[in-house]
């Protein structure tokens, strides 16, 4: 039936609004898929610039510590942060510390970054200067009342899988790696006055949920210890780490390449498949 001489039937008429609602919603999907891949792409390129600030921290031995007293416990033998009596306002003190560097964690399956602050005793129990990691006693910042941990969210993106290249060679999944400074004066080949050189180390960690935050086998580990079911001693330097992270808006992925190098890092971002 015609509505009027020259005019559509009924039928004409459904089948122009089908036709219009497919492009209607092909529209739509294909808007929120762009819009989802440029929120993944700035998202990235926001990780590259939280990673680079994290490593510039250690590099300029910046400890972003607030007020606190640093002082080595008779107890444990290792660097304590504690409030200072005066609050917040009262200034901390340093009795021995140093700020050895960030350990940053990664959780796969999540969408939140953990940047841990890992202390060290300045002297041996001889009184020497300490010269290598085991001398200073690694600690976390992690004491109730102190945890200095920095959570960063990728809402995003999820990290899909970890996986660090050992400077010795091999590779192995990783969710825990931490850039410390060199323990030296100055840093020899860079020219910068005041700067420090930095190595990268993957611990024998890995995680795949939030319960493993602050645990006690991730503190055990960052003290380089045998203990909590991990064997972290002498953990060793790596040259690369591999971070594949998923969009949550669409359908990319991608691979952030950390590489270490003594100056700090270069990063690179591989639109590609991975897992």
């Amino acid at each position: 039936m015609r509505w009027a001489d020259g005019g559509y039937t009924v039928v004409e008429v459904m089948v122009f609004l089908m036709i219009s609602a497919v492009i209607f919603f092909s529209a739509v999907t294909v808007f929120h898929g762009q819009q989802g891949k440029t929120g993944f792409e700035q998202g990235l390129r926001d990780s590259v610039s939280k990673f680079q600030q994290y490593v510039d921290e250690v590099t300029t031995s910046v400890f972003s510590s607030g007020q606190y007293n640093c002082a080595v416990s008779n107890s444990s033998g290792r660097a304590t942060l504690s409030k200072p009596s005066g609050g917040a306002n009262g200034a901390g003190s340093n009795q021995g510390c140093i700020f050895l560097g960030r350990a940053i964690q990664v959780i796969p399956g999540q969408t939140s970054i953990y940047a841990y602050s890992v202390l060290g005793n300045q002297y041996t129990a001889s009184g020497e200067p300490a010269t290598s990691y085991a001398g200073t006693l690694p600690e976390p910042a992690l004491a109730s009342g102190v945890d200095l941990t920095e959570q960063y969210d990728t809402p995003w993106g999820k990290v899909t899988s970890s996986k660090i290249t050992y400077s010795a060679g091999g590779t192995a999944d990783s969710s825990l790696v931490s850039f410390y400074n060199s323990l030296q004066d100055g840093y020899q080949n860079s020219g910068v006055a005041g700067a420090q050189s930095i190595t990268a180390r993957g611990y024998n960690f890995t995680s795949s949920s939030l319960t493993s935050v602050r645990s006690d086998a991730l503190k055990s580990c960052l003290e380089e210890q045998n203990a909590n079911g991990l064997n972290c001693l002498n953990t060793p330097t790596i040259s690369q780490w591999d971070i594949c992270f998923s969009s949550t808006g669409s359908s990319q992925t991608a691979l952030l390449s950390v590489f270490s190098n003594p100056s700090g890092i270069t990063t690179n971002v591989n639109f590609t498949s991975c897992t």
